[in-house]
């Protein structure tokens, strides 16, 4: 009788296709253990050869913000139409005829370089600088005054005033003497807290 020798574990053939299988098994490991293609291609980083000191710089110092540059006139203060507004009415100034009509009046006007004084000429004719009548009534800001204007760009003038129509012009008074007379501003000015109407025309 023939006897039938057995075989180990490790001396099991292997068949064609089992061959064929582990052979691929090999290489899917092979190419898991091996770098990627695509490491060897990657772009350097622009900053790898800078200092965390370095990178932090820009942060420590941002780019400045550029200041506003103002303009000031230098032929005389200019008043500010827009700005000027009646703040406060007091119910029992009255006129002449015992009418109500005062106001407190705050005018906006420009910063002069060099002034000492301003004067604010109210219902004046003003013609190419100059005061042409002897009509009307001057007010002055000196630097005994609290609210006289010494700093740039805008200042401001707080004086009572009737209701109605008017102009308005300003002059300033540096060491070289007084400005001209700038032009008149119309004004239609109410009995009520709020902007006056500028009106553009002559009165």
């Amino acid at each position: 009788m023939k006897r039938t020798k057995k075989l180990g574990k490790e001396k099991v053939p292997l068949s064609e296709h089992d061959k064929a299988a582990f052979a691929e098994m090999e290489k899917l490991m092979h190419s898991e253990e091996a770098p990627p293609e695509s490491e060897g291609n990657e772009k350097p980083d622009a900053d790898a050869g800078i200092e965390i000191k370095d990178q932090e710089k820009g942060m420590d110092n941002p780019p400045e913000e550029e200041e506003e540059v103002v303009i000031l006139p230098t032929k005389y203060p200019e008043i500010n139409a827009e700005m000027t507004h009646v703040n406060y009415v007091d119910p029992d100034a009255v006129n002449d005829d015992g009418k109500a009509s005062e106001v407190h009046l705050t005018l906006e006007y420009s910063f002069f370089k060099g002034a000492d004084k301003y004067e604010l000429c109210g219902n004046c004719i003003i013609k190419d600088g100059k005061r042409a009548n002897t009509e009307g009534e001057v007010k002055s800001f000196t630097k005994e005054d609290p609210l006289f204007c010494e700093t740039s760009p805008a200042c401001f003038a707080e004086f009572k005033w009737t209701s109605g129509a008017h102009a308005f012009s300003m002059r300033a008074h540096t060491e070289k003497g007084y400005t001209d007379w700038s032009p008149n501003y119309n004004f239609r000015i109410e009995r009520e807290v709020g902007p006056v109407t500028h009106v553009h025309e002559d009165l």
